[in-house]
């Protein structure tokens, strides 16, 4: 591994590069969804340019510990700066988040860790290698922090609430649905569960996103159908799960080429765009292939919860952008899974994505910022 005692981490930097829907018994268009008898369009930004990508190597440290699967960020509110949880299980080092900044400086952005914060159980302790696999992170306006376990079939997918140092205060397991079963081919699958998470304007809710669908919810994505997965809400100030909604991820785009012939795809992350629109990134994967990556517009607006005993009604979706594609060069994303917003600059937003190298050499921590 290399090591790094400075803050500064040396990374590569690129400079400025110049479909059916699924049919679940409903007939979702791109442009509008008829829920509940109307017609929401959704409105989408002008295609992103990309401004900047930085890369950082596997194996890097930063003060002895490797850097690296990056699952959540959120912005802390301080100038260019971001919490980022990694996905590490207690295994490369104990389960952590970090802060750190990403900053446009003359046309190519610069990346600093500025520190590194452990997550601990209720007693003070770093969580045990194996028992969590941390996925999301957000910062509430109380200045405590929510992430959050996808937990496996050992484990139960949780809600920490979480002080600013890491020491929880709270644990919220997700609703009974939502536990792992595989007698019964229930709840989430291995590896499979909240894997983003947003805060829902006004900051008193959250909304988590499920990577793939549950057992009793239908198949996983295939090369002919997509699969159906749930956002679940969570009443932060009561601590209450609350309605959950059903959202249609798109089929795998790609065939596998080589053993063992893996081809995926599902949610990664959520962003809360304005007052009605929500961002989701998809993230496909084929073994030979790549990956691919989508990022939908979707509306909460008008849209009918999920109800267990009623016939489910997918919100509508529309394709923002792709990767890759003609709009974005010769650009190869890594397996990006966290996503935020950056700075305005010269009156124009900015999103940053952000990839889990899953600390495997054939893969590195990318950050991509776009413009748009």
């Amino acid at each position: 591994m290399r090591s790094f005692t400075e803050s500064h981490i040396p990374m590569r930097t690129s400079p400025l590069l110049s479909r059916p829907i699924l049919g679940f018994c409903l007939c979702l268009l791109l442009t509008s969804t008829m829920i509940t008898g109307r017609a929401y369009a959704i409105d989408i930004p002008k295609q992103p340019r990309l401004i900047s990508e930085l890369s950082l190597a596997t194996g890097t440290e930063f003060s002895g510990v490797e850097f690296g699967g990056i699952s959540g960020l959120f912005p802390t509110g301080a100038e260019h700066e971001y919490l980022a949880i990694s996905d590490d299980r207690s295994e490369h080092a104990p389960a952590r988040f970090y802060r750190l900044s990403l900053s446009p400086s003359d046309d190519i952005w610069q990346f600093k860790l500025r520190s590194s914060h452990t997550l601990k159980t209720v007693t003070g302790k770093p969580f045990a290698s194996g028992t969590l696999d941390p996925e999301t992170i957000a910062l509430l306006p109380s200045g405590d922090i929510l992430w959050s376990s996808e937990g496996d079939k050992d484990h139960r997918p949780t809600l920490y609430l979480a002080d600013r140092s890491g020491l929880t205060r709270k644990i919220y397991p997700l609703p009974q649905s939502f536990m792992h079963n595989k007698k019964k081919k229930t709840g989430i699958r291995r590896n499979r569960g909240p894997e983003g998470m947003t805060l829902i304007p006004g900051g008193k809710r959250a909304l988590l996103a499920m990577e793939d669908a549950l057992y009793q919810d239908g198949k996983t994505a295939s090369l002919k159908q997509g699969a159906l997965i749930r956002l679940l809400e969570f009443d932060i100030e009561n601590g209450q799960w609350g309605a959950q909604y059903a959202y249609p991820t798109d089929p795998v785009p790609r065939r596998a080429l080589l053993p063992p012939f893996i081809q995926v795809n599902g949610v990664t992350d959520i962003l809360w765009m304005d007052e009605s629109r929500l961002l989701v990134l998809e993230r496909a994967y084929s073994a030979g292939v790549g990956n691919t990556i989508k990022v939908f517009v979707t509306t909460l607006t008008g849209a009918t919860p999920w109800r267990e005993d009623q016939p489910v009604m997918p919100l509508p979706k529309k394709l923002w952008f792709e990767i890759p594609s003609e709009s974005f060069g010769e650009l190869k994303p890594d397996n990006l899974e966290a996503m935020a917003f950056g700075p305005v600059i010269d009156g124009k937003r900015t999103l940053i994505l952000a990839s889990d190298n899953n600390f495997n050499r054939l893969q590195k921590n990318q950050f991509l910022i776009l413009e748009f």
